[in-house]
């Protein structure tokens, strides 16, 4: 994926800021807790079944940096192939459909959030991938065969729309989930012909939020993280979500329902 040199994935972004680059003018934590405290209170009793959609993200050939967790000092990746955790995906469906960001997928995916009561890890199959024209913004769907949880409904964006929340798990802690309020920066477009937008915000994005939901104040899924730009002429970072059709997406879920049953991927 070529993108510009003032676009960064959120996941580079993390290497770079690791490796001493500040320019980035990453968040700082008290405007990161603001705008966390600020988002629960917008989403109120919607806010605990939201968490229970949500799941993190690891690939095995993703360009990210290793990364491992440990839970009374025993890795939480025993079984797993050695992999790297790079974002977060969302579920959109009771059945298993997850929505995330292209970048963040290898070749195989796996994914660790809620399963019922408990916590674990599960196999994903990649069902679609789309990539818009502006600044390399992207989308994607997987599946997880016999998967049942709450889900995060496909909202549409109107012309109004000002207020947006975004939902990520940064890299402190297995399943960190976190919400973020903020205002887009511009008024939304809206999408043509079932095609993907670009929707531009002020959002304290942290690495680990790319591939989350963006959300309206009622809770409905209208976007994905993707990525941070910094326009040249200021030094402040705006940060993107891709925005896809919700037609377009019901509908390659509905062609893939009625493929042949595939074996559940085992890990």
């Amino acid at each position: 994926m070529n993108l510009p040199r003032s676009v960064l994935p959120l996941t580079l972004a993390a290497l770079l800021a690791s490796s001493g680059c500040t320019s980035l003018n990453l968040p700082s934590a008290q405007k990161r807790q603001a705008s966390i405290d600020e988002a629960k209170a917008l989403l109120g009793d919607d806010w605990n079944r939201i968490q229970q959609s949500i799941f993190v993200i690891f690939s095995d050939d993703a360009a990210f940096a290793p990364y491992d967790e440990f839970i009374d000092g025993k890795s939480i990746f025993r079984g797993l192939p050695e992999t790297s955790r790079s974002g977060t995906a969302a579920a959109i469906t009771t059945d298993g459909y997850l929505i995330t960001d292209m970048h963040v997928l290898g070749q195989n995916v796996w994914v660790f959030g809620y399963i019922g009561e408990k916590m674990g890890f599960l196999r994903a199959r990649i069902v679609h991938e789309e990539a818009t024209e502006e600044y390399g913004s992207e989308v994607a769907l997987l599946h997880i065969e016999g998967l049942s949880c709450p889900a995060i409904s496909l909202g549409r964006i109107t012309p109004e729309l000002e207020r947006v929340i975004a939902v990520g798990t940064h890299r402190e802690g297995p399943l960190n989930i976190e919400p973020l309020a903020g205002r887009l920066t511009t008024p939304p477009m809206l999408p043509v012909d079932g095609k993907s937008v670009v929707l531009r915000s002020d959002l304290p994005f942290k690495p680990g939020d790319s591939g989350g939901p963006l959300l309206t104040v009622d809770g409905d899924l209208i976007g994905v993280n993707n990525s941070w730009v910094r326009p040249w002429h200021s030094l402040k970072i705006t940060s993107l979500s891709c925005a896809p059709d919700p037609d377009t997406i019901r509908g390659i879920i509905e062609e893939d329902r009625r493929r042949p049953s595939k074996t559940k991927p085992s890990l």
